[in-house]
């Protein structure tokens, strides 16, 4: 461990923090201000942890939670979206590196207080391969990396951002009728219509149950373009003046990501909703991007009737991967006995409600 270095930097040191990834990957959603909002949205401190031993850098941004049942202990989370290490290693001792990077970390993450980390990796990026290295060198761990399912990705091309890409004829058919309708697609670029979003987010969320993590407010899905600034953006499928579908993406690493969307109550079976994403694949091309990625199912499980509806847009599916670590084995045994919750399969065990 000589010559090892570890620090923890909070997201109020914006320009540290951007400095660290700037080598590794800059991303927004991998950003200061991305991971300040969710804190702020869902609760924690964000925290961007670097191991460095030259010329090899360890990056991973992440939420911290206290466990408010249990004062002085905490878990770690990613934030909405994909998460995960960044790392600079390469050569023949970089498997090196990154064990003895990781086993420092880990053991910091313990000294801190922290119980667990449960963490989404990116498909994009596909960093579950530094996390699935270290926990099969280190079989002590109490740790593994499950894949939950998939995300569907529409690949899209720049050089001919009007191509019909890979959508099933149905779907084709579909969006022909949406615009035989008079349903037109705007890119919202001031938000002008952000209320007419807020309130297909809610008629979507009444409709899909949603929990309290995802209710968000006005003044929340706002915050999202005021930290993200071009990268928030806003499509809405209109029919006259009224809006029938509305979508909210984030571009980062080059993907355009949707991070939210639905079609209004009155246009569930109309092909709005369909139609502001074939949209949003067109403006994507149009931007020099090469991928949109539509998500999975609910709960990441593929056999979900949402995931079905997605595979309509593409045949490209990428597998999705989170990671799970007892980082304190005695600690996480003991609240998990506490709370009665002990050996449940819930991660982690001690937050799991019955």
């Amino acid at each position: 461990m000589n010559d090892f270095t570890c620090h923890l930097i909070p997201a109020s040191a914006e320009e540290q923090w951007s400095q660290e990834l700037a080598a590794l990957d800059s991303q927004p959603l991998f950003g200061a201000a991305y991971h300040r909002l969710s804190a702020t949205l869902w609760g924690g401190e964000a925290f961007l942890a670097v191991v460095k031993h030259s010329p090899h850098t360890l990056a991973w941004p992440y939420l911290l939670h206290k466990i408010h049942e249990f004062p002085g202990y905490y878990d770690i989370n990613s934030a909405l979206g994909f998460g995960g290490p960044l790392s600079s290693s390469g050569g023949a001792d970089s498997q090196t590196f990154l064990d003895e990077a990781f086993s420092l970390l880990a053991r910091r993450w313990r000294e801190a207080g922290v119980v667990s980390l449960f963490a989404r990796f990116s498909p994009f990026l596909s960093n579950h391969r530094l996390w699935q290295q270290w926990i099969g060198a280190n079989p002590e761990m109490r740790g593994d990396l499950l894949e939950l399912g998939h995300i569907v990705v529409m690949d899209v091309d720049p050089h001919s951002p009007d191509a019909t890409l890979d959508f099933r004829k149905s779907l084709l058919a579909e969006i022909r009728k949406a615009r035989q309708r008079g349903f037109t697609v705007v890119h919202d670029s001031d938000w002008a219509r952000l209320d007419d979003f807020v309130a297909i987010y809610r008629g979507v969320g009444e409709r899909n149950h949603f929990s309290a993590r995802h209710e968000m407010t006005r003044e929340q899905i706002a915050a999202f373009r005021e930290a993200l600034g071009p990268n928030a953006v806003l499509f809405h499928t209109l029919d006259g003046p009224r809006v029938a579908a509305s979508v909210l993406g984030i571009v980062s690493g080059g993907v355009l990501h949707g991070f939210f969307g639905g079609p209004h109550p009155d246009y569930v079976r109309l092909g709005a909703y369909k139609l502001a994403l074939h949209f949003m694949a067109e403006w994507a091309a149009r931007q020099g991007l090469k991928q949109v990625n539509i998500g999975g199912g609910r709960g990441g499980s593929d056999a979900d009737s949402l995931y079905a509806f997605k595979t309509a847009f593409s045949h490209n599916r990428m597998p999705f991967y989170v990671g799970r670590l007892v980082v304190n084995v005695e600690a996480y045994d003991a609240l998990s006995a506490a709370a009665g919750t002990h050996g449940t399969e819930f991660f982690p065990a001690y937050r799991f409600t019955k």
